[in-house]
């Protein structure tokens, strides 16, 4: 115990000196550090739930693998329905995620799944189940996890990257991603299992302390085929639209803060038009317009992107069409100085 105490303060020490260092820094950009996820997705479902309601709904909510309904507070003020394979509560029903045809399509405004896709055969079959019984313009929020010990409930099969949480569910082409990347709040936590069968080699620094939890929420589309389209028909996530629209308006990679930030408020608004606004408005966007370095004029907005969107040269004609819309959302008129302001 007090070696662990010990491993604890030199994390603190290291954290708070050398920590702050560039070389410490600095992380792969696939990498995208969401923070809390329990708490991003509770903003998510509450934002859902008035929206509902202020259209006259009534909304539904389904919990799965919910065991013995310890997360209802998450569906409060829903019409809650929960269903595990091993239900442990009256609450819940039976019910096979992998394969619930006794569910009809599109039964729920909100399909719900936190820690279970790691203990399914089949995470793939249950991706497109979770598709099909969400209403049209639903959220379907997924947790599981990247980096843990083993945990037999009743068994563990799967670790995902976001990219392959991603993957599986908007492989369809029915869902759009709102949010996707990892919770690393718990990470050097020392989890070494309540149970033997769960009990990973301890150590002098304990169990197992690499826990990586990793977090995709999504929108599938409405009647008309929208959602966050830009997304889904580019195959771009937020953090990489930032970081297009970096080289694109300011000429430079992103700063980490800066990505971060930019990154975070695409995910949470859904309006790319806002993030845009934002940077031509900028301090450093009108200072290399007044230098002559940088004047943006949407002619070549529309080419650079459509050079650095993946999956973009199949349509360059819808490309400026969703531009063009962007740039009026965003209140920006063409001409006059500094380039589009």
């Amino acid at each position: 115990m007090k070696q662990i105490e010990i491993s604890r303060i030199i994390d603190y020490i290291f954290r708070h000196t050398l920590g702050k260092y560039f070389y410490f820094t600095k992380y792969a950009p696939g990498i995208n550090i969401i923070g809390d996820s329990n708490r991003i997705a509770q903003d998510i479902i509450r934002q859902h739930y008035f929206s509902l309601i202020a259209e006259g709904k009534n909304p539904t909510f389904l919990d799965i693998g919910a065991r013995n309904a310890a997360r209802i507070n998450l569906a409060a003020n829903f019409e809650y329905h929960a269903f595990d394979i091993n239900p442990q509560s009256k609450e819940v029903i039976y019910g096979d995620i992998c394969n619930c045809p006794e569910i009809e399509d599109e039964t729920f405004d909100v399909v719900f799944s936190f820690d279970v896709f790691e203990h399914l055969k089949k995470p793939w079959d249950a991706a497109n189940e979770c598709i099909r019984i969400t209403k049209r313009g639903g959220i379907i929020i997924c947790r599981s996890l990247f980096s843990y010990r083993y945990h037999p409930e009743p068994v563990d099969y799967w670790r995902f990257s976001s990219q392959c949480l991603e993957y599986l569910f908007i492989d369809s082409g029915q869902t759009d991603t709102i949010i996707s990347g990892y919770d690393i709040t718990g990470r050097r936590r020392n989890r070494c299992g309540l149970y033997l069968d769960h009990r990973p080699p301890i150590d002098w620094l304990g169990g197992f302390r690499e826990n990586w939890q990793v977090l995709w929420i999504g929108r599938k589309r409405d009647e008309k085929g929208n959602g966050m389209d830009m997304f889904r028909n580019w195959t771009m996530l937020p953090k990489d639209f930032v970081t297009a629209l970096y080289r694109v308006v300011l000429g430079r990679e992103p700063d980490p803060e800066g990505l971060a930030v930019h990154t975070r408020a695409l995910q949470e608004s859904g309006a790319p038009a806002r993030v845009l606004k934002v940077m031509l408005q900028s301090e450093e966007y009108r200072n290399l317009a007044k230098g002559g370095q940088r004047t943006v004029a949407p002619g070549n907005f529309f080419t650079m992107l459509y050079r650095l969107l993946p999956g973009s040269e199949s349509d360059f004609e819808k490309l400026v069409s969703y531009y063009t819309r962007i740039l009026k959302e965003a209140g920006i008129r063409y001409g006059g100085w500094p380039g589009w302001l």
